[in-house]
């Protein structure tokens, strides 16, 4: 009953009930059964259902158990009750929680790299072109090599990639490190070792998104989407305080050092991590075939195709307009950088608390949701067009960072329960290249197109382009009779009649990203 793959999606409370004599074993394990859950307590080998009534105030702790008395059910039927806001329910399944942690540690490394690595490569080579050549080398493999990491990811474990991935890193920024520390790193060197950085990173991404699915009842996906993207903001803010810190008082190595070692403290949680099984594996087919298939899966349902184009087309009207056009207005008509800093700085405050929104509010319609939400975002054009006050762009920039935030969260958590465990990181892997694949492009030509027409004219025409494509999104039926609940998959209702297995079996139980991008980095 209690072993390692009997009771996957309720580990935490299984393993508490162990530790404890059999008068007291009774431990509570959610089984995602249809549209909703189904509490089952454990007592001796045996199961029986919980009334839905008593579900809300039972819920997980990772080290233990209260006893407390729930309002609507026995004492002694209460030993797994609320001692933890429901917002943090995913950190008290160990597998989520090693997984958040692993995660926690790689994206700090990440944020501080920017900062570091400029100065490092400015250090040795001295010159802004190399440093442009060096961050390419880093970026385009990402872009190149996402469709097949999601394509491996389906077919082997996802933890294994994550790992294999977090290894290569580690080695690639060490060796950089090791480089610069002796002050004698090739140009080719470094754009070798950032070329296999990127590699990896593209195939951890995909991975680590289905991993979460993996690791996390339905129930609760949403909750730890948000969490995670609620610790990359954390991070975000943290990272570049911290390289500059080591920047002051050291060297650009350290900082590199540095990164590499959170990519070996992330392996070493991944290994802790005992995902749910992912059903009988299919007969192999070739590669193109199986990328194919994760391309079908996503043009077969019109909420996924409307929204990628949604997303597409707001890295090149907003996101891209947004960060070039900024500075320059704040140049021009806001009294320079320090307008500029505190609309920067307010998008990053503002992200934290997107995602957080997205952890606590679980809306019946996600995609009216994000949305509605979304139809919120162009008025920080609007207002630089105006120009509006810094306090008043400072507002419309926080509020811009919470819609990116709170819609990244919810989108994905739609894609976790709505799509095939199976296929979940190639469709993943195609929405992150189909949501970023314009912006480079916006990038490129938006300072051209507002030399032409004027910068006044190019954020108001971005703003009302993106609202008559979100405004057409909302519009689909789809937007609106898609639920925040699915029908259960087959591996998951696998999982489910495990947990209600009657013949015990005590073996151990272990456990350890989505990865949740930076700000901006995946998608919206």
């Amino acid at each position: 009953m209690f072993g390692r793959r009997s009771t996957p999606l309720g580990r935490p409370g299984c393993s508490w009930a162990r530790k404890h004599p059999p008068r007291q074993c009774r431990s509570l394990c959610i089984a995602a059964t249809g549209s909703g859950s189904t509490a089952v307590w454990m007592t001796k080998g045996t199961a029986r259902p919980v009334r839905q009534d008593t579900l809300r105030p039972i819920i997980f702790h990772g080290t233990g158990a209260v006893r407390r008395r729930c309002p609507t059910a026995r004492r002694e039927e209460c030993l797994m009750s609320a001692s933890i806001r429901e917002s943090v329910l995913p950190l008290g399944v160990r597998d989520y929680r090693n997984l958040f942690f692993a995660n926690m540690a790689s994206f700090l490394g990440d944020q501080v790299v920017p900062v570091a690595l400029a100065f490092a490569v400015l250090q040795v080579t001295g010159s802004a072109s190399a440093l442009g050549i060096v961050l390419l080398s880093r970026t385009v493999p990402m872009a190149l090599f996402v469709l097949t990491g999601g394509v491996w990811a389906d077919r082997l474990p996802r933890q294994l990639i994550m790992v294999g991935s977090d290894a290569v890193r580690f080695v690639s920024q060490g060796i950089f490190a090791a480089l610069i520390f002796a002050n004698h790193a090739p140009m080719w060197a470094m754009v070798v070792l950032q070329a296999v950085h990127g590699t990896a990173t593209a195939f951890y991404r995909p991975a680590s998104s289905g991993l979460l699915a993996q690791v996390l009842p339905r129930e609760l996906r949403q909750r730890g989407v948000g969490l995670m993207y609620s610790m990359a903001g954390l991070t975000h803010v943290a990272g570049p305080a911290i390289a500059g810190v080591l920047l002051a008082v050291t060297s650009p190595a350290w900082a590199l050092a540095i990164d590499a070692a959170s990519f070996a403290v992330s392996a070493f949680l991944l290994t802790r991590v005992s995902p749910a099984e992912r059903g009988p594996a299919k007969e192999r087919q070739s590669f193109v075939r199986d990328l194919a298939e994760g391309w079908n899966e996503v043009i077969s349902r019109s909420w996924l195709r409307s929204w990628i184009l949604n997303f597409a087309l707001f890295q090149f009207a907003l996101l891209a307009v947004f960060w070039v056009l900024g500075p320059v207005v704040a140049k021009t008509s806001l009294g320079g950088g320090t307008a500029w800093a505190i609309m920067s700085a307010s998008v990053g405050m503002g992200s934290l608390l997107g995602s957080l929104v997205a952890v606590r509010w679980h809306p019946k319609r996600p995609l009216v949701a994000v949305g509605g939400s979304l139809l919120l975002s162009p008025a920080v054009l609007l207002g630089l067009a105006a120009p509006a006050p810094v306090y008043a762009l400072a507002g419309m920039s926080f509020l811009f960072g919470a819609v990116i935030a709170f819609a990244d969260a919810i989108w994905e958590s739609v894609m976790q329960n709505h799509v095939p465990e199976r296929v979940l990181s190639r469709v993943i892997a195609y929405d992150y290249l189909g949501s970023t694949v314009l912006r480079p492009i916006g990038l490129a030509v938006v300072g051209s197109v507002a030399a032409t027409i004027t910068t006044q004219v190019t954020l108001v025409g971005a703003s009302v382009l993106y609202l008559a494509v979100t405004l057409a999104a909302l519009a689909m039926p789809i937007t609106w009779t898609l639920s925040s609940h699915a029908p259960l998959q087959p591996e998951e209702a696998m999982a489910s009649a495990d947990l209600v297995e009657t013949q015990p079996h005590v073996g151990p139980v272990s456990g350890t990203s989505h990865a949740a991008p930076a700000l901006g980095e995946r998608g919206r």
